[in-house]
């Protein structure tokens, strides 16, 4: 949360649009900056409010009705070839002079990343979204503003409390996690490494930070 403040820390964003929100989880965070949220996401839980059942690259709101756009951990769950279609629709809800678009997306490499291979390999959808986002600056259609990385530590108590997150996170999983199971407590307790509060892996994160041309 700490990333998203930061890039709105000009104080020039009275209203934010959450692009894959889930089931709004973000919601608070940002309202507590004083920040009105909506959220869109393809396929809602629950009823939020300020959340609409909305696809990325088919965005129901008028152009430039947002004052920011994010994409947390969702860019690369769009479909390949609609990614640079889903940039599109974020810089045409952007406010003229506003902004930013976030995009914060899990990078390739990392102890985490390294065990989900063998789970769900998002190696070639996560390089996808950065091809996207380069392509959008060079047929320039946006502005990068910034661009950096992070590291982000994820913590768990145990195997059972990654194997039961994971699967949480995406239940398509829980089949592959059952089924490599001892592979999976093994590789984690070899990369994984042991804090005050459980065990760590590591997952480096990209962030890139896009205004209107």
């Amino acid at each position: 949360m700490q990333i998203i403040a930061t890039a709105l820390a000009d104080g020039n964003c009275e209203n934010l649009l959450d692009i894959g929100c889930g089931s709004g989880g973000l919601k608070p965070h940002i309202e507590k900056l004083g920040i009105r949220w909506t959220g869109v996401d393809p396929a809602v839980a629950e009823s939020t409010p300020d959340l609409e059942t909305a696809r990325a690259e088919s965005l129901p709101f008028a152009s430039g009705a947002f004052d920011s756009v994010l994409f947390l951990n969702s860019l690369h769950h769009v479909a390949i070839d609609e990614m640079p279609q889903a940039l599109r629709e974020s810089l045409r809800v952007l406010a003229p002079g506003r902004g930013p678009v976030i995009v914060i997306e899990p990078a390739v490499d990392g102890e985490l990343s390294e065990i989900l291979r063998h789970v769900d390999d998002e190696t070639t959808v996560r390089a996808a979204a950065q091809s996207a986002l380069e392509a959008i600056v060079e047929e320039g259609g946006a502005q990068k503003v910034d661009a950096y990385e992070y590291v982000r530590n994820e913590r768990y108590v145990g195997i059972d409390d990654f194997v039961s997150r994971i699967a949480a996170a995406d239940p398509s999983r829980k089949d592959a996690m059952a089924q490599n199971r001892p592979w999976l407590e093994k590789q984690f307790y070899r990369l994984s490494r042991r804090g005050a509060c459980g065990y760590i892996l590591r997952q480096p994160m990209r962030v890139t930070l896009l205004t209107l041309s």
